[in-house]
């Protein structure tokens, strides 16, 4: 079977075991903890809601360029989220020989654009942080079996994103070397410094072993769908004694402004233009887009917008 794996983001929330051992720790953070959950089973159940109504995974033609759709799976339990998807388009993973493929149909031969994906960890990042339970994580790729009915979420990908998660003084993730072994648009990182450990459990640390201090840009997620200040916001916090996190969080929220304006143009967001390699010269459907109350033509984005509202 044909397969290029899974794109997989670790998150835990940032000094839960400290202030759940609090007096009063368990109520105080019981509703937050409800909340957040809740968002996370509202972005499963959208797309149920989607697929529910005809719209099947793919690459589509809109009013405003190609648009993808695909499932991104959220879990939670206890202290930790896990987002992942899988990068292999389903009709893809039977075919004998990907040279037999109509060239229409070529682009179902690679793997998934990471858009879609790094949309539901820039939303569920922002919905954390509004609850006070701010999330810290790392993004990777890998092989990976991956089984929400059973239950089941094992491979590589969550060893190295939890390996990497430990070492962050920031809040968001930061991206494994081996995401970056595809095309991620300009518009979801940044580049940042010493916001890692250079010790853990007692030995030395080389981050670039780990990571190029890539790191996802979820305040312009924030910036795009929230009117509320994000400095404000993030002083509001409980980081309890590690003023290092507060300060390396405030660093790449100045960072992501500073490139506000920036990775607008069509080269860096247009899917057709940004993945070129994928996109020349095939032939994609025409699909209906989620509007108000009914399905009708549209843009594309109000697919994936209505998953992460």
């Amino acid at each position: 079977m044909n397969s290029f794996g899974y794109n997989v983001c670790f998150l835990d929330i940032l000094g839960f075991s400290e202030k759940i051992s609090q007096e009063g720790g368990l109520e105080k953070i019981k509703t937050k903890y409800i909340q957040l959950t809740d968002a996370v089973r509202a972005i499963n159940d959208r797309y149920r809601e989607i697929i529910s109504k005809g719209i099947l995974e793919g690459s589509y033609w809109s009013d405003s360029g190609i648009g993808l759709f695909y499932k991104t799976n959220v879990l939670y339990g206890s202290d930790s989220i896990i987002i992942w998807s899988d990068r292999t388009w389903d009709r893809f993973k039977s075919v004998a020989d990907p040279s037999n493929v109509h060239p229409f149909s070529r682009w179902e031969t690679f793997p998934k654009a990471c858009d879609p994906f790094l949309e539901v960890c820039n939303e569920i990042i922002c919905k954390s942080i509004e609850l006070d339970l701010p999330l810290r994580g790392a993004i990777s790729t890998g092989d990976g079996y991956f089984d929400l009915e059973k239950y089941i979420f094992i491979g590589k990908p969550i060893i190295e994103a939890v390996k990497l998660e430990k070492l962050q003084n920031i809040i968001g993730a930061s991206f494994c070397l081996s995401f970056e072994n595809q095309i991620i648009p300009k518009r979801f990182y940044s580049k940042m410094d010493n916001y890692l450990k250079m010790k853990s459990e007692g030995k030395d640390v080389n981050p670039d072993l780990y990571t190029n201090q890539n790191i996802l840009d979820w305040p312009r997620h924030w910036r795009n769908t929230r009117k509320s200040n994000l400095h404000n916001t993030i002083d509001l916090l409980d980081f309890g004694e590690r003023v290092d996190i507060k300060e390396n969080t405030l660093r790449s929220v100045e960072k992501s402004l500073s490139n506000s304006q920036k990775f607008l143009s069509p080269e860096d967001s247009s899917i057709a233009i940004v993945y070129r390699e994928i996109y020349d010269n095939c032939g994609l459907p025409i699909r209906l887009m989620w509007k108000d109350d009914h399905w009708d033509f549209g843009d594309f984005k109000s697919l994936n917008s209505f998953v992460v509202r």
